[in-house]
């Protein structure tokens, strides 16, 4: 009777956990089928890992795409459509990625998203009326008080003064220590 209890409770924690995880190991069945080359399989393994009642959002954002992207591959334009119609009318602006891709595909990927992005909602803008403001009137300064006016005339005025200072006492002093005005007769003896 213990035996039965304790595998009735072995499997009523093991059950939840594997239901949990099987769109995940889906997921990750189709990831390498499509590694390996195995396109229809990935395809088919990702459907239905999309179609889990138990996939969350994303689980069924990755799951549409690597189904889309094996159809795609395979040529199977109709059922490429489908899968990357599910997947972007749940999400339009979702990213399928596959460096893989040729420009064909890629541009196929993109016509298939322009196909459902919702165009945004016209809105009428309310007109906004600026308020009238008075301008408040600036009380003018007269010219004799602006500092711009009198930096110059400073400059001017401190260059005349040095000028004139340097001039006038250099201008004063005579050479000292030299021989007085007039002729002095030096002699020369050989």
């Amino acid at each position: 009777m213990r035996a039965i209890v304790a595998l009735l409770l072995v499997l009523a924690l093991v059950r939840p956990a594997s239901a949990d995880m099987t769109v995940g190991a889906s997921l990750d069945d189709a990831d390498r089928a499509y590694a390996d080359l195995d396109y229809r399989g990935a395809a088919s393994t990702a459907e239905r890992a999309a179609g889990d009642e138990t996939a969350t959002q994303p689980e069924r954002l990755r799951a549409l795409s690597r189904a889309g992207l094996s159809w795609l591959v395979l040529g199977q334009r109709q059922l490429a459509t489908e899968a990357f119609e599910r997947l972007f009318t749940i999400d339009d602006a979702y990213v399928v990625d596959d460096p893989s891709l040729s420009s064909k595909q890629r541009q196929f990927i993109d016509d298939e998203r322009a196909r459902h992005v919702k165009a945004p909602e016209s809105v009428v803008e309310p007109v906004v009326v600026a308020p009238v403001v008075t301008p408040v009137p600036v009380k003018k300064t007269p010219v004799y008080k602006r500092w711009y006016l009198w930096v110059p005339v400073a400059v001017v005025v401190v260059g005349v003064g040095l000028g004139v200072g340097l001039g006038v006492g250099l201008a004063d002093r005579g050479p000292h220590g030299t021989l007085p005005p007039g002729t002095v007769g030096l002699t020369l003896r050989y």
